[in-house]
C-alpha cells in the first residue's frame, strides 16, 4: 500500500521546527506536503495550501500556544475532522489543547525527541483515521440481538356445539382486527407528512440549521464554508449574514494578495492581481505601477538625464523609485550642468515666465504650478525659450558651458538669488 499524503498544520512561528520534521520524513520516504517547500515560485499559496488538504490522507497538526489559538490551523483541523482524515497531533510546547482535539492522541515532543519521533511512525503507519477505528470498535462491541420467537395466535377448533353463538366466533377475529388498524394507522401517518423525502447528507443528519450556522460556519475565516451553508440553505434565515461574510473575507483576501504584490513590487506580481481581481479595488495603482516599472526600466537601461527627468515629470514625487532618481542622474552618461539667468525678482515670486517654466516640484507634484513661483533645488523646470548657452559660475560671465535646448528640461541644483535677480544652476542631458 502506497504511502499517505501527509499535511502539515502549524503557526509560522515554529516553521524551523515543522522544516526539520518534515524533510527528516521526507528523508524516511513519507510523502509530505509542506507550503513553504513545496509550493512552487508563482503559485497562489491560498489555492495550493487548500488542494494539498483536500488530497491530504493525513493531517499532522504541530501544536504549541501559537497554532492552539490560530483560526486558520483550526480551520483546517476542521475540515480534516469533517472529511474524516486521520488527524496526528505532535505536542511541541505545552499548551491547552483545543477541544476538538482533547479526544485525540498526541505525540510528545517536548521531551525526548528521538522516542517521539519513533512514536510518529509508528502513528502515521496506521492507515485508519482515528473516527473510522471508533466507527468500527463500535460495531465490533454491539450485542448481536436474537431474533424473537413470534407467538402465532392459537385458534381454538370451532366447537361443533350447537350452542356456540355468533358474538362468541366475532371474539375469535378481535386480535386480527387489532393489528390491522395499527398497520393501516401507520401507512396513513407516513403518507401524509408535509415534507417531502430529502436527500440527506451527513451534516444536515447532525445539525440543525442554527447549530450548524453557529458550530461550523460562523467561527470559519473559509469562503468555501460560507458558499456550502448557501447551497444547504438557499432560503435559510443566515442567508443575508454568509453573503456579508463572503464579501468581507473576499476583500481579505484581495488585501493580503495586493500587500503581497506590493512587497514583490515586479510587473509580474501586479499582473497577478490583476488576472484574480479585474475589477479590483486596487486595479488602477496597480496598473499605474506597471507603467512605472516599465518607465523606470526604460530610463535606467537608457541611463540619460532627460529620460530620468521625463520619468519624474510623468509619475510626480511618489514615483515609485523617488529615492534613487538623484543618484541615477548623476551618475547618467550624459549628464552636463550650468548657471542660467531666470528672471528678476518681484514680491517674493519671479517677474516673468517667459524663460523658464517650473514643471515639477516636490512641494506641489500633482497639481498646477505657479508660473511665477521662484524654483527650488530639486524642482524641474523646462527652458522655454530658444537654446542658450550655459556658465560655469552664478555670475554668468564667465566662461560658457554646454547649451540647453528649447523646451529642454533640467533638474535644479542651486539657486541664487542675488542682486534682485533668480539665477539657477541646472543638471541636465547634453
Amino acid at each position: 500500500m502506497a504511502d499517505q499524503s501527509i499535511f502539515f498544520s502549524y503557526a509560522r512561528d515554529n516553521s524551523e521546527f515543522v522544516i526539520e520534521l518534515a524533510k527528516r520524513l521526507k528523508a524516511d520516504g513519507k510523502n509530505v506536503w509542506l507550503d513553504q517547500i513545496d509550493i512552487p515560485a508563482g503559485s497562489r499559496w491560498d489555492l495550493e495550501i487548500q488542494r494539498a488538504l483536500e488530497k491530504a490522507n493525513v493531517l499532522l497538526i504541530v501544536l504549541t500556544p501559537t497554532s492552539a489559538i490560530s483560526n486558520n490551523v483550526m480551520d483546517e483541523v476542521s475540515f480534516a475532522i469533517e472529511e474524516n482524515k486521520k488527524i496526528v497531533p505532535v505536542l511541541v510546547e505545552d499548551c491547552d489543547l483545543p477541544f476538538r482535539l482533547r479526544r485525540f492522541q498526541y505525540v510528545d515532543y517536548t521531551t525526548n525527541n528521538e522516542a517521539a519521533y519513533q512514536n510518529l511512525l509508528r502513528a502515521l503507519r496506521n492507515p485508519k483515521s482515528e473516527q473510522e477505528v471508533i466507527t468500527e470498535k463500535k460495531k465490533a462491541d454491539r450485542p448481536v440481538r436474537e431474533p424473537k420467537a413470534v407467538s402465532k395466535p392459537v385458534i381454538e377448533k370451532e366447537t361443533k356445539s350447537k350452542g356456540v353463538t355468533q358474538q362468541s366466533k366475532m371474539k375469535q377475529y378481535i386480535p386480527y382486527l387489532v393489528i390491522a388498524f395499527i398497520v393501516m394507522a401507520g401507512l396513513l401517518w407516513w403518507f401524509t407528512q408535509s415534507d417531502p423525502p430529502v436527500e440527506a447528507t451527513e451534516t444536515t443528519q447532525e445539525f440543525t440549521e442554527q447549530n450548524y450556522w453557529e458550530g461550523t460556519v460562523l467561527p470559519s475565516t473559509n469562503i468555501e464554508v460560507y458558499q456550502q451553508y448557501l447551497q444547504m440553505y438557499p432560503q435559510g434565515k443566515y442567508y443575508q449574514a454568509a453573503l456579508d461574510s463572503i464579501t468581507s473575507l473576499s476583500n481579505g483576501v484581495e488585501n493580503e494578495l495586493w500587500q503581497e504584490s506590493l512587497e514583490t513590487n515586479t510587473v509580474a506580481s501586479y499582473y497577478s492581481y490583476l488576472n484574480s481581481y479585474p475589477t479590483g479595488r486596487y486595479t488602477k495603482l496597480a496598473n499605474s505601477n506597471i507603467q512605472d516599472l516599465n518607465s523606470w526600466d526604460a530610463a535606467s537601461k537608457a541611463n540619460r538625464v532627460s529620460g530620468y527627468l521625463d520619468y519624474r515629470v510623468q509619475f510626480g514625487k511618489n514615483c515609485i523609485y523617488a529615492k534613487e532618481l538623484l543618484s541615477k542622474i548623476n551618475d547618467a552618461d550624459d549628464k552636463t550642468s550650468g548657471w542660467l539667468y531666470a528672471s528678476s525678482i518681484t514680491d517674493s515670486l519671479m517677474s516673468s515666465s517667459s524663460i523658464f517654466h517650473v514643471v515639477c516640484t516636490d512641494q506641489n507634484s500633482d497639481g498646477e504650478v505657479n508660473p511665477l513661483k521662484i524654483p527650488e533645488k530639486g524642482d524641474i523646470v523646462k527652458n522655454v525659450r530658444e537654446a542658450r548657452f550655459t556658465y560655469s559660475s552664478e555670475s554668468t560671465n564667465g566662461s560658457r558651458q554646454t547649451t540647453i535646448k528649447k523646451d529642454q528640461l533640467g533638474l535644479v541644483d542651486d539657486v541664487s538669488l542675488k542682486n534682485g535677480s533668480v539665477k539657477l544652476k541646472l543638471i541636465f542631458s547634453k
